[in-house]
C-alpha cells in the first residue's frame, strides 16, 4: 500500500511539474507576442509622425487650405502621440510586472497640452 501511495505522489509531482513547465512556456510566448505587437504598433506611428512633421513645413498651399491642413495635421500628430503613450504605458506595465521598470519623469507644458486639445475639438464646439 505504501508503494502505491509513493507512486501516486511521484505521478502527482510529475503532473505538477508538467503544468508548471507549460505555464512557463505560455508566459514566454505571451511575452514574445506582447513585445512583437508593441514593436509593430510603434513602427507605423513613427512613420505617421515623421510624415506629419514634414507636411507642417509645406508652404505651397493657399492660406485657407494651408491653415485647415495644418489644423488637421495637428490633430493627427496629437492623436499619434497619444497612441504612442498608450503603447509605452503597456510596455511600462509589462516591465513593472517583470520587475525591471525604470521610471522616466519628464517635464511638459500643460498650457501646450490644453491648447492642442482645444484645437482638436474646436470645430465640434463651434458646430454646437
Amino acid at each position: 500500500m505504501v508503494e502505491l501511495e509513493d507512486a501516486n505522489a511521484q505521478l502527482s509531482a510529475i503532473k505538477n511539474q508538467q503544468k508548471y513547465d507549460n505555464l512557463v512556456k505560455m508566459t514566454r510566448q505571451l511575452d514574445t507576442l506582447y513585445q512583437t505587437v508593441s514593436h509593430e504598433m510603434r513602427t507605423p506611428l513613427n512613420g505617421i509622425q515623421q510624415a506629419v512633421s514634414q507636411l507642417f513645413s509645406l508652404d505651397d498651399l493657399s492660406p485657407i487650405s494651408r491653415q485647415r491642413n495644418k489644423q488637421l495635421l495637428k490633430i493627427i500628430f496629437f492623436q499619434s502621440n497619444l497612441l504612442e503613450c498608450f503603447v509605452n504605458d503597456q510596455l511600462d506595465l509589462k516591465m513593472i510586472q517583470g520587475g525591471v521598470y525604470k521610471q522616466n519623469i519628464s517635464v511638459f507644458d500643460p498650457e501646450t497640452v490644453i491648447r492642442l486639445v482645444q484645437e482638436m475639438f474646436k470645430d465640434q464646439a463651434n458646430a454646437q
